[in-house]
Order: structure tokens, then sequence, then C-alpha cells
């Protein structure tokens, strides 16, 4: 409900349950897609036929002129079964597709406020290509350096192939 106490993204910060990291100025970073950046007009976009559902990387909705809800689809969010569907009208499909749909976004960008909030960086890393310059993992030579620092100290068998990916991510 509110998005406004959002905080900066940072790798090493563990978020509240409410809260929300925020990315300001997102139209003019290089990962932000092309049809953030203008006016939103769905027709001119292709409808979606039954043979591209495979294809599918995020889903979207675009709400109030301002605001863009984004959901990651992951291969286990997209289920091909028979299917009975209840609803106005019974219909048995022999090769039905359905994809899960999340409660709360993966991401939501207010155009008008020019920021993407959102929760996970690795839950739509593969909406915005390129956003995960925000998260990488320290080079070997970055790990040796910091590895190097006079606040650590190291026993002998210790080296920079110890150090996993979370903690090369920290670094």
């Amino acid at each position: 409900n509110d998005l406004t106490p959002h905080v900066e993204y940072r790798p090493d910060h563990n978020l509240d349950a409410d809260s929300w990291f925020g990315i300001e100025h997102f139209s003019s970073q290089s990962f932000c897609l092309d049809f953030l950046q203008k006016s939103f007009n769905s027709a001119e976009y292709d409808l979606l036929n039954n043979i591209d559902v495979e294809k599918l990387d995020f889903i979207f909705s675009y709400q109030n002129e301002n605001e863009y809800y984004f959901q990651n689809i992951s291969k286990a969010q997209l289920i091909s079964k028979k299917l009975l569907h209840l609803g106005d009208a019974f219909r048995y499909e022999e090769n039905g597709k359905t994809i899960i749909v999340n409660s709360i976004a993966d991401a939501i960008y207010i155009k008008n406020q020019d920021i993407l909030y959102f929760k996970q960086l690795s839950s739509i890393s593969s909406i915005f290509k390129g956003i995960d310059i925000l998260y990488r993992e320290a080079t070997e030579v970055e790990t040796n350096n910091f590895l190097q620092s006079d606040f650590i100290k190291l026993e002998e068998e210790f080296s920079s192939a110890k150090v996993g990916k979370a903690n090369r991510r920290r670094i």
C-alpha cells in the first residue's frame, strides 16, 4: 500500500517484511525497458498467441496511466496440464497452459516518481537485463585485495578460493 519509505538498494541489506528497495531516476538507467521511457500504448504491440507462451519471460500490468506491475515468469510458474475450467461455463482443455500470478508483484514502477520498487534483485534480473550490475560478485583480484586488508588476519590454509559466492557479493 505504501511504497514511499523505500530503501536504496544495497546487496547486504535485509528488508523488513513491509519494506521495498527503490531505484530512483530509473528511466535514466541503462537497464530500464524502452517502453517505460515513453507513453505506453498497448495498440503498438502484437497479441500473444498460444505458441509463444513458452517464450514468456515476464508479464506486466499497466494501471492508472502511471503504474507498471511486473512479475517474472519462471518455468515453474508456467504449468501445462489437463484443465477443467470452472467459470461461467465448464470447459475441458487437454493441453491447457496456466500462469500462476503472485499476489505481490516482483517489481513496481511508478512513472511519475520515476522509481522502480522491488523486494529481490534476483527475481527481476531476467526482466531488467543488466540490473544485476547492482549486485555482482567480487573478482579474484578484488577478493585477494580485500583479504590483504589490515583488519583481516588469515590463517595459513585460508585463501580467496575459500571465499563463497555470498561473501564475494558482499566484498
